[in-house]
């Protein structure tokens, strides 16, 4: 299957991975069939490293920088 993946800060692409497998009861799979990033600037998808240092200030805890 595909995944649109996050391969590095500035790249953003289609990847093919394996399908996800339950393995333990407490696992899950979710399917996101449509989201909404209201009021975010567009480099929000870009990756992490190439928000401003005002963004990290209040939403550092939502990355993994």
């Amino acid at each position: 299957m595909k995944t649109y993946t996050y391969v590095k800060p500035g790249l953003a692409s289609f990847v093919d991975v394996d399908k996800p497998v339950i393995r333990k009861p407490t696992d899950a799979i979710v399917r996101i069939v449509k989201y909404y990033l209201w009021n975010r600037p567009p480099y929000y998808q870009r990756g992490c490293s190439c928000l401003p240092k005002w963004y990290h200030s209040w939403s550092r805890r939502d990355w993994d920088c």
